[in-house]
């Protein structure tokens, strides 16, 4: 997988092996990440 800053084209890209990317998304679906959406929806 890789990608980059939407907002910014010209930045560096993130590339992502397939098991870096499968844990990942493991660790979505299981919500290891919640706790960084609500900090997020507190900054202004």
């Amino acid at each position: 997988m890789v990608m980059r800053h939407g907002a910014d084209p010209t930045a560096s890209i993130l590339a992502f092996d397939a098991d870096e990317w499968a844990a990942f998304k493991a660790g979505a679906a299981d919500g290891e990440f919640n706790d960084l959406r609500e900090q997020a929806s507190t900054i202004d």
